[in-house]
C-alpha cells in the first residue's frame, strides 16, 4: 500500500512541488530496566509536498521513508518505515522488518501458559536457571499507526496509536514468550500488540530564534497484547532538552501503574541522546 501511495504522490500532477531532504538520525539509549543499552540508526529521505505558504496546517507536510536499525544486548532489529504527513498535526506511518534474538539477556524465554507472571529481571533469571528454557529465535514484524500532535503557546500535546504484528519462532518449549521491547507476553507464530502513548509537555524557550528549548511534562504509555491478553501501563515524568538543531537529550522516569510484575518492578528510567542531521 505504501509503495503504491508513494508512486502516486511522486508521479502525480504538478499542482505541488516536491523537494527531497536527507534524513540521518542516531539515538543512544540507556535504561536500568528491560533492554538496557540500545543504539538506533535511521537513514532515508523526506519528500516535502502539499505545503502552502501562510497555512500553519500545511507546514512540514510530505512523505518520509527510512531504513531503521536497532541493536542492543538482547537482539538486533532492522526494517523500513514510511511516514506520510498530509497535515502538520497528523502523521500516518507503516513499517515492517526482521528481528533476531540472540538467546541471551533473558531472550527468548518460553512459557507454558499466557497468564504466567514473568516478573522482574531477577525472577526471569531464576526461571531460566531452573528450567534452562531459553534460546535464540527470530521473525518478522509489521506495524501501522497514527500520530496527532499540536502546540498552543508553551503547551505541546501528542497522541499516538499503533498496531504491531509480531511473528516470532524459536525452539524453546511453550507457546508463549515475554517480548523485551513491547514488555508483554506474546504468542509464538503471530500476535498483535496495541500501543497507545500520550504526551503533555510545557515548553521553556527563552529565544524562539534558536533551536534550544526545554520541555517538561508527562508521558503515559499503554501496551496490550491480543493473544497473550497482557496489559502494561506506565505514566511519569518526561524531560526533553534540545541543545541545538542536531543534539537533544531525553530523560524518562515512568512508574508502572499496571504490570504483571507489579509492585516489585521499579520505575522505567531511561536516558536518550539523539543526533539528527
Amino acid at each position: 500500500m505504501w509503495s503504491a501511495l508513494t508512486a502516486l504522490i511522486i508521479s502525480g500532477s504538478s499542482a505541488f512541488a516536491i523537494d527531497s531532504n536527507p534524513i540521518i538520525e542516531g539515538k543512544f539509549q540507556f535504561s536500568q530496566w528491560r533492554p538496557g543499552l540500545a543504539l538506533d540508526t535511521k537513514t532515508g529521505a523526506k519528500f516535502s509536498m502539499l505545503e502552502e505558504e501562510g497555512n500553519p496546517l500545511r507546514e512540514g507536510t510530505g512523505l518520509s521513508t527510512t531504513a531503521d536499525i536497532r541493536v542492543n544486548p538482547a537482539y538486533v532489529k532492522g526494517g523500513a518505515t514510511a511516514v506520510f504527513s498530509p497535515l502538520a498535526i497528523l502523521d500516518v506511518r507503516a513499517g515492517a522488518g526482521y528481528i533476531q534474538y540472540f538467546g541471551n539477556f533473558q531472550t527468548i524465554i518460553g512459557y507454558p501458559t499466557a497468564d504466567t507472571n514473568y516478573g522482574t529481571n531477577e525472577e526471569l533469571a531464576a526461571y531460566v536457571a531452573d528450567t534452562q528454557n531459553q534460546g535464540p529465535g527470530g521473525g518478522w514484524y509489521a506495524l501501522g499507526g497514527l500520530t496527532l500532535k499540536a502546540k498552543a503557546g508553551p503547551i505541546v500535546v501528542l497522541l499516538d496509536g499503533a498496531i504491531n504484528h509480531w511473528n516470532i519462532e524459536s525452539d524453546v518449549e511453550g507457546d508463549w514468550f515475554f517480548e523485551r521491547e513491547q514488555e508483554v507476553m506474546l504468542q509464538f507464530g503471530g500476535d498483535q500488540v496495541l500501543s497507545l502513548n500520550g504526551v503533555l509537555l510545557y515548553e521553556l524557550d527563552n529565544n524562539p530564534d534558536d533551536e534550544r528549548f526545554l520541555r517538561v511534562g508527562n508521558l503515559t504509555s499503554r501496551q496490550a497484547s491480543f493473544g497473550g491478553e497482557d496489559t502494561l501501563l506506565r505514566s511519569g515524568l518526561l524531560v526533553v532538552w534540545n541543545r541545538s538543531a542536531h543534539f537533544s537529550h531525553t530523560f524518562l522516569v515512568q512508574p508502572y501503574v499496571v504490570s504483571r510484575a507489579q509492585p516489585t518492578v521499579p520505575p522505567m528510567t531511561a536516558y536518550v541522546l539523539k543526533y539528527t542531521y
